[in-house]
């Protein structure tokens, strides 16, 4: 582990156990330095140790499937996806992987893959569609999707599978953004394709291209369903109030980005500027290259380590020769008839203080605006429903003062966001509807469960028993430029084979698995503390612990404080890398390793009791 990076981040430290001694001596308790701040095992607490699930817009189950793949079982691996994703053939090619983010196996080198091993699973044995399972119960309600994106494509599959009869209305192309916007290097169409066909074969209507608004009216939709939902996301794209913004060179970045996924003619000269670095200016730029640019530019108005979205994505684009230009203002297009170029103002480094500002020109044939895009009224009974906004807008899918049975999901609501972010949204949005119309609260489950967890025992064996060096497994290499050294271009960007997956998904910390102590056979003798790697445990006096789950005057504390010679075992969980030396290590076989999140196995304290010649704790 980076001993640097580890020792920034604070504490995050467990009680393991209180153990008093009995009169006998156990020379590994210490007083610690400083007063120690510990919690209790509680639910809540394992779910936060697993960072990569926390930090999912979809809560899926990462470790599991992760576990899967390292233990082979890939069709098992994509049912766990599939219960929280939806459509993992999709997301494992989109995702902008929050989960590697937060992973703490970068805190020893590098992320897990998540969303690698997310596509292996996807990729290996049969067609790995999502397909309808719908319930034997029918309840005879219709609903109205508008939008076929992924907020309105993860509602309709949901309410379909719960009884619902389901009829989608789409503008333009079947899939959306995901199908008219997003280039085949990164999601091919022909996947997005499949995906609603075998969600048509599941029984859901589709009518497209059908214009709500024009070629049927809104309340004609609510006169014929039960409920409608809104899921058009965000189609219009924004652009800057600049000078030259007129110019015929100068396009928008969703209208360039539709424009080449459906093969228009598009001439970008030798030299495309891009104003924005998210990551639809990311699918421009490379997109540019792609049709014949020679130099590729992207200017940025924010500092590059402000861009909180997926850094690789800025790697891969680099990769293929795209230039960065961040802290940078475009302030003029400058051109007559024809683009010449655009200036810029940003930040001089030779001013020092930043007071100073470095005024440029930039040649380019075209550019393109990729700042924004923003959602479309909604047209009812000759008034425009406006999108809502605010802090709580996300999780409101029936906006106030809209009309009974009209409901709102996805990027529509939110503003733009992930594909991820958009299927959680249709996801919860199609729970509400369903409560709407039946009153009752939405089956928990989706799709099929990948059986009995014997992923831990797997794991946990392989760890216990030295069989995978997980902690000196570097990361496996997929990525490399999407555009091949002989000019052509990659449909997909490459992916593990099965034995490669296997590899990389044993790098996993597996951080639902956690230290747990039977207190009453502990005798504080230090041998786990000293073999532990990274120092996560520690073996203190009671008086060193100040507080337990907040509390300075919590039970435990109070009863432990009488004892003579009472110590706590404590760990540090955001160091311990689950390797399992510690249970080996002890002579009394009361330390494990397990995954608690069903129940926790073993209580951190218990009722004491004597044990003659031996200890008591809790």
């Amino acid at each position: 582990m980076n001993a640097t990076t580890s020792t920034d981040l604070p504490p995050r430290l467990r009680l393991l156990g209180l153990v008093s001694l009995a009169g006998f001596q156990a020379p590994a308790v210490v007083r610690a330095a400083e007063p120690l701040a510990v919690h209790r095992g509680t639910a809540a607490w394992f779910r936060e140790n697993i960072a990569c699930a926390t930090a999912c817009p979809l809560a899926t189950d990462v470790p599991r499937y992760v576990a899967l793949v390292a233990d082979g079982r890939f069709d098992d691996a994509f049912a766990v996806n599939r219960e929280a994703n939806l459509f993992p053939s999709l997301l494992c090619l989109v995702c902008p992987r929050p989960c590697e983010t937060a992973c703490r196996r970068g805190l020893i080198d590098e992320p897990v893959a998540v969303r690698e091993l997310k596509r292996t699973a996807a990729e290996q044995g049969e067609s790995r569609l999502t397909r309808v399972t719908q319930s034997a119960k029918v309840t005879g309600k219709r609903v109205a999707v508008i939008g076929s994106g992924p907020a309105g494509m993860a509602a309709a599959l949901v309410l379909r599978e719960w009884g619902h009869a389901v009829a989608v209305f789409e503008g333009e192309q079947l899939g959306g953004m995901l199908a008219s916007a997003i280039p085949d290097y990164r999601l091919s169409s022909e996947v997005v394709r499949a995906q609603w066909q075998a969600l048509q074969e599941g029984g859901v209507e589709v009518h497209a291209p059908v214009r709500v608004g024009t070629d049927v009216a809104l309340q004609t939709l609510l006169t014929d369903h039960d409920a409608v939902l809104v899921a058009t996301g965000c189609p219009e794209a924004v652009l800057l109030d600049l000078p030259g913004r007129h110019l015929p060179q100068v396009h928008a970045g969703l209208d360039f980005m539709k424009r080449a996924a459906a093969g228009m003619p598009m001439a970008v000269g030798e030299r495309a500027l891009v104003v924005g670095a998210g990551l639809v200016g990311l699918d421009c730029a490379r997109r540019a290259l792609r049709l014949g640019a020679r130099a590729v530019t992207v200017v940025e108005l924010l500092p590059e380590d402000w861009l909180t979205y997926d850094p690789e994505e800025r790697d891969l684009a680099r990769a293929e020769g795209v230039e960065f230009v961040f802290e940078t203002t475009v302030t003029r297009i400058v051109g007559e008839g024809e683009v010449q170029g655009v200036e810029t103002s940003g930040a001089d480094p030779a001013a020092g203080n930043g007071a100073g500002l470095d005024h440029r020109f930039w040649t380019a044939d075209t550019v393109i605006i990729a700042v924004g895009q923003r959602a479309q009224e909604v047209p009812l009974n000759g008034h425009r429903l406006a999108p809502p906004r605010g802090p709580a807008a996300a999780a409101v899918f029936h906006p106030a003062g809209w009309p009974e049975g009209l409901f709102a999901a996805g990027d529509f609501v939110s503003g733009p966001s992930s594909v991820a972010a958009a299927i959680r949204s249709g996801r919860d949005a199609a729970a509400a509807v369903h409560t709407h119309l039946t009153g009752d609260a939405p089956p928990t489950a989706i799709g099929r469960s990948a059986g009995p967890a014997l992923w831990t025992a797997d794991t946990l064996g392989r760890r216990l028993l030295g069989h995978d060096d997980y902690d000196r497994t570097p990361r496996q290499r997929t990525w490399r430029p999407a555009i091949a050294p002989d000019g052509g271009v990659r449909v997909l960007e490459p992916s593990y084979g099965p034995r490669e997956a296997q590899l990389e998904a044993q790098r996993c910390l597996q951080c639902q698995l956690n230290v747990l102590l039977d207190p009453a056979d502990c005798i504080l003798c230090g041998r786990c503390a000293a073999v532990c790697p990274y120092g996560c445990l520690q073996i203190v006096e009671r008086a060193s612990i100040t507080t337990l789950g907040g509390d300075a005057q919590a039970p435990e504390l109070q009863a432990a404080g009488g004892w003579p010679d009472a110590g706590a075992l404590v760990i540090d969980e955001e160091r311990c890398i689950r390797c399992g030396l510690c249970v080996d290590r002890c002579p009394n076989g009361c330390l494990r390793l397990e995954d608690p999140s069903a129940a926790v196995a073993v209580s951190a304290w218990a009722e004491p009791h004597g044990v003659e010649g031996g200890a008591h704790g809790y």
